[in-house]
């Protein structure tokens, strides 16, 4: 873990810190066992990702320059740019019809998995956060592009208006079934989490996701903050700058957050486990949250003076 100084370790990294990054793996690995598998990828040039025999592989690009993606008939795609060759098979998904190259950029999400028909084939400068995890029947298109997806304002960014896309969204659960996570392994969704809106974003922790009578599996929200001037963002009015309100003891009423500051290329993750359920508090940061087994974890909203 990364303390970056602060009175209470918080799990805290740079894509340019390799030795960080490495930290930051290696607890999502300790929090998840052995079903997931975590790594930050460096690409100058290019890259290929092979489908694996039962595994789904998730990789949420945090920079790209001059990058794109090579699609191959049959490809599911999430709201592909205007003009690309695909045919509608679903509420917002397209399947490519003719193999063409698509351009991606930081906040776009690639995924393959043991039903692709083809590898997939990554070109540019690009720095991702990469997850593997067992395939189940969640439906993970193999190219979303976060700029042509809808606002869907909730959560942590609740104002009307709000900049708030969901990439891998969750399937729903109801109530009553004994395991919480139904098809979703893994979720994400960005938004620009600001204090000059109303309602600002207000503190809270996710605990661990019930997957029968008796059985649990930790959760983790992990951040990847985006540069808000890619998607055309309006800077934020107040003046606080960009950082994250880290609970470290949630049982504490009292307990004071630390303070996290945060640019482009900031990851920070917060753990929902039995020994260690952390909250936060995202305060005018625009970001990619990744949620493992996926936003299925009830919100618990936490105190504040």
């Amino acid at each position: 873990m990364t303390s970056v100084g602060l009175a209470v370790d918080i799990t805290v990294a740079h894509i340019s810190d390799r030795e960080a990054t490495a930290r930051i793996t290696e607890l999502l690995a300790d929090l998840h066992g052995s079903e997931y598998e975590f790594a930050i990828r460096h690409v100058r040039g290019s890259a290929t990702l092979y489908p694996v025999p039962g595994r789904l592989t998730a990789c949420f690009l945090m920079e790209a320059q001059g990058a794109g993606l090579s699609l191959f008939q049959g490809d599911l795609v999430r709201c592909p740019d205007a003009g690309f060759p695909t045919r509608t098979v679903g509420e917002g998904l397209s399947e490519v019809t003719e193999r063409r190259w698509h351009p991606v950029q930081a906040g776009d999400t690639v995924c393959i998995d043991d039903r692709a028909r083809s590898m997939a084939n990554l070109s540019g400068d690009l720095v991702w956060f990469e997850v593997s995890m067992p395939v189940t029947d969640y439906t993970a298109p193999r190219l979303t592009p976060l700029r042509n997806l809808k606002d869907k304002p909730g959560g942590c960014a609740a104002h009307a208006g709000a900049f708030r896309r969901e990439a891998l969204p969750p399937v729903r659960t109801l109530a009553a079934d004994s395991d919480q996570r139904n098809v979703n392994r893994i979720n994400m969704h960005a938004l620009d989490m600001r204090t000059d809106r109303d309602p600002p974003p207000s503190p809270h922790c996710h605990g661990p996701v019930a997957t029968g009578a008796a059985d649990f599996v930790n959760h983790s929200e992990t951040a990847l903050i985006l540069p808000r001037n890619l998607y055309g963002l309006p800077p934020h009015g107040s003046g606080l700058p960009e950082q994250v309100e880290m609970y470290p003891c949630v049982s504490d009423p009292a307990g004071q957050p630390a303070v996290v500051p945060v640019r482009p290329g900031s990851i920070v993750v917060t753990p929902g486990a039995r020994d260690r359920t952390m909250g936060h508090c995202f305060v005018n940061a625009f970001a990619m949250l990744v949620a493992i087994p996926g936003f299925v974890s009830p919100h618990h909203s936490l105190p504040q003076e």
